[in-house]
């Protein structure tokens, strides 16, 4: 069973509209104007949900292609990700020769 076909199924509208509203508002504005702790909080839960998706066997990159997520965007994440964790792109890199992901 798919990690979505689950319990949670009944997030998904919400969490769309909430995706749908901040994207709107960045392009509109330019940015979106939400409490630091909000974005971290927010960023948190999605990098923990689809982790455990992926540990559950789902293989599926975590943005489909083709929905506008520039390469700037995604590497700026990324290394956002790395300093928040404490982690080195040399240690990133050996954890994926490792495990094959």
């Amino acid at each position: 069973m798919s990690s979505f076909d689950g319990p949670g199924v009944e997030l998904a509208p919400r969490v769309e509209a909430l995706a749908e509203t901040l994207e709107k508002r960045l392009v509109a504005e330019g940015t979106v104007d939400l409490p630091l702790a909000s974005l971290q909080a927010l960023m948190s839960a999605l990098c923990k949900v689809y982790a455990a998706s992926v540990e559950n066997g789902e293989v599926e990159p975590p943005v489909a292609f083709r929905t506008g997520l520039g390469q700037t965007d995604a590497v700026v994440v990324c290394a956002g990700l790395l300093r928040a964790t404490g982690m080195s792109a040399f240690e990133l890199g050996f954890w994926q020769n490792a495990t094959g992901r």
